[in-house]
């Protein structure tokens, strides 16, 4: 969806099967499972890491298989504490998209914040320009053959 001031985010509370792969898309846009905006118990930990399409893995990638849910399981089972890790990413963020973010959402009570972050992605500016339906698609497909049909035939 578009936004005034970050360009464009995952619209919220999605939890939808995409070419076989689960994407869950919290409340607040992020490619994470759903969590308080404040923290509720003072032994949790939050990491929220920013990125680009390599982060947030597109519709090729399961839930399961996103490096901050591989990252959260395996520091789980370090810690042996609450664990959020959030995934704010989209394809072709670049800082102008994350810093927009931080200040619209804030920072969720993070612990810690991680940028992921390649050569391109310094000079991915937001353009506010309209949104590409092959690329960013705005509403929902009539059916997996007609967006096959559609989109990539």
């Amino acid at each position: 969806m578009t936004h005034p001031s970050i360009e464009y985010l995952y619209q919220p509370n999605q939890d939808v099967l995409r070419f076989g792969n689960r994407i869950l898309i919290n409340a607040y846009g992020m490619r994470s499972p759903d969590f308080p905006a404040l923290k509720q118990d003072p032994d949790e930990r939050r990491i929220l890491v920013f990125g680009d399409s390599v982060l947030n893995g597109g519709a090729q990638t399961d839930h399961e298989a996103l490096a901050t849910s591989i990252l959260s399981r395996q520091l789980a089972d370090v810690w042996h504490k609450p664990l959020v890790v959030g995934n704010v990413s989209a394809g072709s963020w670049g800082p102008g998209n994350w810093l927009a973010y931080a200040r619209e959402y804030g920072l969720f009570d993070a612990d810690a914040v991680v940028l992921v972050m390649s050569s391109h992605d310094t000079a991915d500016n937001p353009t506010f320009a309209p949104l590409n339906p092959n690329t960013h698609p705005t509403e929902c497909p009539w059916t997996a053959v007609g967006e096959g049909l559609t989109r990539y035939y």
